[in-house]
């Protein structure tokens, strides 16, 4: 999962996925909420899902947001 949520990061952000790794910071890719906000309505659409927990906030890296997004499917 964490692949593919980098290649979607990359693809949205227009980023390079080698300049992506799973420690990188949410923060460092996404520059705003409405970024953030924008990046998580892709993901729900893609994989079918709904991210309305208040726990997505405590994501902080690359790779708690792809283990988030594992335990919603």
């Amino acid at each position: 999962m964490t692949e593919k949520i980098i290649a979607a990061l990359a693809k949205q952000f227009d980023l390079s996925e080698s300049s992506i790794t799973p420690e990188t910071p949410l923060g460092d890719i996404c520059t705003d909420s409405i970024d953030f906000a924008e990046l998580l309505t892709d993901l729900e659409e893609e994989y079918g899902i709904s991210i309305a927990d208040e726990g997505i906030y405590q994501v902080q890296t690359v790779k708690e947001l792809a283990e988030f997004v594992e335990k919603l499917l």
